[in-house]
């Protein structure tokens, strides 16, 4: 949230609350008090900053390719260095100084003449032509500047160097499963949970979801093609959803990142269901393959075993019931084929609504996002296709408005009763 809009806002609630006798005159002049000693605290220099490191380093490289004929290799690789230790240096300084974004931004700009440095000298010495490890290489280097500097750039820079050697391994070996990539992730994850910085979370939680996409999408299955992916895509969300709820006990920030990016993921899967209703043919003739069983399987059955262990109970149990209904999608086309253009439509409807309500009940705006924008995807594609006659169409929209009333209905009277004040006797 931007600092004068929070102001405002407060100071409009100061008197309101003021007014009506919730915080008196003097609460309120130290709320502000308290407030404004901060007020100046702002993202914009660290962005300014991160941004001018990223157009240096450019001019660097782009100096580098337009003199690269004239300077001999000693002189090249000295340059690398030279710049190399003016910006740790400049990064020391800037630390020692309590300059925390400006020491980020040095370190950031650090680690990508490290990552050039590291192209250009296997350019120039040819050595073996291994890209995957030249990037392994380069995200371990930024992991180093990223703890010993305490940067959340040089971080991000570490997960996409860890991305693009988990990508080339994987896709090298035909989708063989990469082992080695999870000790340098957790070695990420841990920075990326117990350092500050929105966009460290969420690298990390993307370099997650590149993996495990980039492994889904070349892993050889047996059988059930397209959709046995498609179903362990859907676990795996569920699966990681939960594991968000769990781990915000530990690090509420990375926490919800991690839940939030995953819920996401299942709403563009219910929407994409939905999208191939009627290609369960397919689905009908193939079956799935044991992997895929399996993850759907651990998909229903995280989110409940994660109730027991989530901060908020409550809403972990409402978001593992949101999860039912399009976990339930691929067996309901398997057990009712001649129904799936109608049970698909159901239950991703059914799966929307539930991950709005669940949003709502946690007070998560990204959770009832996805659900919302499922919702409305869902609804834009079923006025697109048709469902059996127009007439047909016409009485499922009927139905369907109609149940969700009434939910709404006992929803309100539920919440009512719930709240409401104990009588005295």
């Amino acid at each position: 949230m931007f600092d004068r809009y929070y102001l405002r806002r407060l100071e409009n609630d100061l008197d309101a609350w003021a007014e009506n006798g919730w915080v008196t005159q003097d609460g309120a002049a130290r709320i502000r008090r308290h407030v404004e000693a901060g007020a100046g605290r702002t993202r914009l220099p660290g962005v300014l900053g991160a941004l001018g490191a990223l157009l240096i380093a450019a001019s660097f490289f782009a100096f580098i390719a337009a003199n690269w004929d004239g300077v001999p290799r000693i002189g090249r690789v000295g340059l690398v260095y030279l710049l190399l230790g003016a910006t740790l240096a400049g990064a020391w300084g800037m630390a020692r100084a309590q300059m925390r974004n400006g020491a980020d931004s040095a370190t950031t700009l650090a680690t990508l003449v490290f990552a050039g440095g590291v192209a250009l000298i296997g350019q120039m010495y040819h050595l073996p032509a291994d890209w995957p490890g030249g990037a392994l290489l380069v995200g371990i280097g930024a992991l180093v500047a990223a703890f010993l500097g305490r940067s959340r750039g040089a971080l991000v820079v570490a997960c996409a160097a860890i991305g693009i050697w988990t990508f080339g391994r994987i896709t090298g070996t035909d989708g063989a499963t990469h082992l080695a990539f999870w000790p340098v992730f957790a070695l990420a994850a841990w920075l990326g949970a117990s350092r500050p910085g929105m966009l460290s979370r969420h690298a990390v939680v993307l370099l997650l979801g590149g993996h495990l996409g980039t492994w889904l999408v070349t892993f050889p299955l047996g059988s059930g093609g397209e959709w046995s992916r498609a179903a362990i895509a859907m676990g795996l969300a569920s699966g990681f959803a939960a594991a968000g709820f769990a781990l915000a006990r530990l690090s509420p920030a990375f926490g919800r990142t991690l839940a939030h990016w995953s819920i996401w993921v299942f709403a563009t899967l219910l929407c994409l269901f939905n999208f191939v209703a009627g290609e369960s043919r397919s689905l009908e003739r193939d079956g799935l393959a044991g992997i895929a069983v399996l993850a759907l399987m651990a998909g229903a059955i995280l989110p409940v075993a994660v109730i027991v262990v989530a901060e908020d109970r409550r809403a972990a149990a409402l978001l593992a019931a949101a999860m039912l209904p399009g976990l339930a999608i691929i067996p309901a086309v398997l057990a009712l084929p001649a129904a799936a253009e109608l049970v698909v439509p159901v239950l991703a409807l059914a799966g929307s609504v539930a991950l709005v309500g669940a949003g709502l009940f946690a007070a998560s705006r990204p959770i009832a996002a996805a659900g919302y924008t499922a919702f409305g995807a869902i609804v834009l594609w079923l006025m697109h296709r048709t469902i059996g006659s127009l007439l047909d169409q016409s009485l499922f929209f009927l139905a369907a408005g109609i149940v969700l009333l009434a939910f709404g209905w006992g929803a309100r009277r539920l919440i009512g009763a719930t709240a409401a004040p104990a009588r005295a006797p």
